[in-house]
């Protein structure tokens, strides 16, 4: 067995697959359609993906000149799916 592998690791929670085929990712209208869906503000993204607000904000920038990263649209598509990182912010119930 390769001790690289964690494919047969149980311990590790088994986080949903991508929602699209082939690991396109999201655009920067996507990206940021999902982050408000989750009631995110970039700073709070940033905080949860450890990355800067302005990063995000040139995510989400329609010019296209710095796509999302592939690795937090990837985290998005999973929160959109019910999964809470610890950072993930308590709202206050209305």
């Amino acid at each position: 067995m390769n001790v690289h592998s964690f494919t047969t690791d149980t311990r590790r929670p088994m986080l949903p697959p991508m929602a699209k085929k082939g690991n396109q990712g999201m655009n920067p209208n996507e990206f940021k359609a999902a982050r408000e869906k989750l009631d995110l503000s970039a700073a709070e993204l940033g905080r949860i993906l450890n990355t800067d607000p302005r990063t995000v904000r040139r995510w989400e920038d329609a010019s296209g000149t710095r796509p999302p990263n592939p690795i937090a649209c990837r985290v998005l598509e999973w929160m959109l799916e019910g999964f809470r990182p610890p950072e993930f912010p308590e709202k206050p119930a209305n």
